[in-house]
């Protein structure tokens, strides 16, 4: 899809291509990479861990963390607060990121036994301290 730009009444910076799941997409100069994505018609940036849902833009402010995607190989890069640069390369993220992958490698370490918190239990009788809920 294309043709998601307002063309009356705003002055653009020098476009420029940049690369989404492999879809070359024109972003302009002083515009964001969220920004460009909408304007190409793109809704979603990443799917949830749970479901696998979609997710796209929500605030437009970097606060809600919806618009994460793997910018140059970073992932989890709120692409709503990063200027698009020539030649970015952009992929959809899939959950949570590639850091997902090392703290699924040391789930076994006991937090909480790390922490200090031996001796502490919540009310479930758990050796967990008061409050922690995972």
């Amino acid at each position: 899809m294309t043709g998601h730009r307002v063309k009356n009444g705003v002055e653009r910076g020098a476009p420029f291509e940049i690369k989404v799941d492999g879809e070359n997409i024109i972003a302009h100069q002083g515009e964001t990479i969220g920004a460009a994505l909408i304007a190409s018609g793109r809704l979603a940036f990443r799917n949830t861990t749970k479901h696998g849902d979609p997710r796209g833009m929500y605030c437009g402010i970097g606060v809600c963390h919806e618009c994460r995607m793997v910018v140059n190989g970073k992932p989890n890069t709120r692409v709503c607060q990063t200027p698009a640069t020539p030649d970015d390369r952009v992929q959809t993220q899939d959950a949570a990121g590639k850091w997902r992958s090392t703290i699924e490698k040391n789930r076994h370490i006991d937090i909480g036994r790390r922490a200090g918190w031996n001796d502490c239990s919540d009310r479930s009788g758990t050796d967990r301290p008061v409050g922690y809920r995972h």
